[in-house]
Order: structure tokens, then C-alpha cells, then sequence
């Protein structure tokens, strides 16, 4: 009878510490389910945010990059619209100065009977080709240059209209100056720039015999 108690308590205590291993081993498979689901969360909270930074900083590159066009555009429509204002002022000039000069010289002819109007540094040549313009912004619309000289260093320019031949479209140059490869000129009635291309000059050549 007491060898049967014993054995029975044996038992008992065996199936109790059964139990605690495996209530033990639960909890240990519950915490380190914690320590991971964790991990993941964090993890997950760490893309969400680099994505979330990525987007911002997409939209402040964006609004920066437009900031810089808008600036770019009104930068070059002041230029345009100075350059503009710098050819008409020219413009207005030489025909204020040629009134001037046609005034005197028809006084002059009602209180003299002197020839008057004979230039005196000689007519200017007729235009003649030298190059031609192509458009900055569509470099396939090319036209004509002609160029003819004035005096003292003075030369006057035109094109011929890209659709009509007969055409003949003024370029004002500051100065007067002469042209070379490479320089930017304004045609009226087109809204981009041009740039010039002047052809090679042949060498004077001679007989030598």
C-alpha cells in the first residue's frame, strides 16, 4: 500500500513538471514571437519613414526645379524685352538723324542753286550674300544672310522670310557692327533667336605672269 502512494506521488510530481516545462517552453515561443513581431514592426516603421522622406524630398526637388525655370523664363524675357527696347531706340534714332539730315538738305536746296544730296563717303553696295542664320531653337529653319556695307566700318543686314521669297525682313545690329560666326541676332516676326554663320572668304588670287 505505501509502495503504491509513492508511486503515485512520483507520478504526480513528474506530470507537474511536465506541465511547467511546457507551460515554460510556450512562454519562451510567446516572447520570442513578441521579440520578432517587433523587429518587423520597427523595420516596417523604418521603410514606411525613408519612403515617406524620399517623397518629400521629390516634391521639394520638384518645386525647386520649377522655381529655377520660372526664374530662367522671366530672366529671358527681360533680356528679350531690353534688347527689343535697344532696337527700337536705334531704330528711332537713325530715322530721327536721317529727317534731320533731309530737312537740311532741302533748305539748303530752296537758298542755294548748288547740286546738294551727293554723298560723300560714297553709296552704299548692294546687299549681297555672306552666310546664313539658323534658328536656335529649330536648327533646320535656316535662311539667308545679305549684308551690304555703308561707310566707316558701318554695315546693314537683312534675311529673306523662310516661306515667302520676296520677303525682305531688316536686322538691326548695334552699332552697325559687322557680323561674324557665332553671333546672336533678333529677326522681327520670329519669337526665337538666331545664330549667324558666315561663309569663308576666297583669297584675292592674281596673274603673276
Amino acid at each position: 500500500m505505501l509502495d503504491e502512494i509513492c508511486f503515485r506521488t512520483n507520478n504526480f510530481y513528474m506530470i507537474v513538471i511536465l506541465c511547467l516545462s511546457i507551460m515554460g517552453w510556450t512562454l519562451y515561443q510567446v516572447y520570442l514571437q513578441g521579440l520578432e513581431n517587433s523587429r518587423l514592426q520597427t523595420q516596417a516603421e523604418y521603410l514606411i519613414q525613408k519612403e515617406k522622406d524620399l517623397i518629400q524630398k521629390g516634391k521639394e526637388q520638384a518645386q525647386q526645379y520649377q522655381a529655377e525655370m520660372k526664374t530662367q523664363s522671366e530672366q529671358e524675357q527681360k533680356e528679350s524685352k531690353l534688347s527689343n527696347l535697344e532696337q527700337l531706340i536705334e531704330q528711332k534714332i537713325y530715322e530721327k538723324n536721317n529727317d534731320i539730315v533731309e530737312n537740311s538738305l532741302l533748305h539748303h536746296s530752296f537758298t542755294t542753286n548748288a547740286p546738294v544730296y551727293i554723298p560723300t563717303r560714297g553709296e552704299p553696295t548692294d546687299y549681297y550674300i555672306v552666310g546664313y542664320l539658323s534658328n536656335r531653337k529649330n536648327p533646320n529653319q535656316m535662311m539667308k544672310l545679305l549684308e551690304r556695307y555703308l561707310y566707316s566700318g558701318r554695315y546693314e543686314y537683312c534675311t529673306i522670310h523662310h516661306l515667302d521669297p520676296e520677303i525682305k525682313i531688316p536686322i538691326y545690329v548695334k552699332n552697325y557692327q559687322q557680323l561674324s560666326t557665332g553671333d546672336k541676332v533678333e529677326v522681327p516676326g520670329y519669337k526665337s533667336k538666331f545664330k549667324v554663320y558666315i561663309y569663308d572668304k576666297e583669297p584675292f588670287r592674281s596673274i603673276p605672269y
